[in-house]
């Protein structure tokens, strides 16, 4: 069974899960704007000095209202920023690990992480490419097998190939 993994921060990615905020922050911020903008409107062009008090408490409901949904809106994409960017971090670490040759580990993700259909294509890879490291060793050890069986002048077309399929070992 794979270990759990557990969020040890909220930010992974800064600028990727600040960009979400930032939207956020602009769509509450027109919209407040807006509501600003409706109310002068209505006050210019109403005629009367004072304005109905339902036309305020309207406003002033519009303006609570944007306010809230900003905050859920910007913690939400908080957290689902999260789940992307944390299961990037994880991705990319993992490639990392590939690059340097190391096909051992496997990705896990947290559960409601994003990229899981990703992560899983990643670890079918390092799969086969473990399972092909193998048989490439395989070979080496038939190969080597083989040379001990020839003559030792016929040993060096063979000692090349030996080392050809070492060196070919992705791991």
């Amino acid at each position: 069974m794979p270990e759990k993994v557990l969020r040890r921060q909220i930010v992974v990615d800064r600028t990727f899960q600040l960009q979400f905020l930032r939207i956020w922050f602009l769509v509450g911020l027109t919209m407040v704007l807006f509501s600003a903008g409706f109310y002068i409107f209505v006050r210019k062009f109403s005629g009367a000095q004072r304005i109905d008090p339902f036309v305020l408490k309207v406003l002033l409901g519009m303006s609570v209202f944007i306010i809230l949904f900003s905050l859920l809106m910007g913690t939400l994409s908080i957290i689902l920023a999260h789940r992307v960017a944390g299961a990037a971090y994880r991705i990319e670490r993992s490639l990392e690990r590939m690059i340097d040759g190391d096909f051992t580990e496997t990705i896990l993700l947290r559960k409601g992480d994003y990229l899981t259909r990703i992560a899983e294509r990643l670890n079918q890879l390092q799969d086969k490419v473990r399972s092909r490291a193998q048989e490439v060793d395989g070979l080496a050890q038939d190969l080597t097998r083989m040379r001990e069986r020839l003559p030792s002048d016929d040993r060096a077309e063979l000692d090349k190939l030996i080392q050809r399929a070492k060196s070919a070992r992705p791991v």
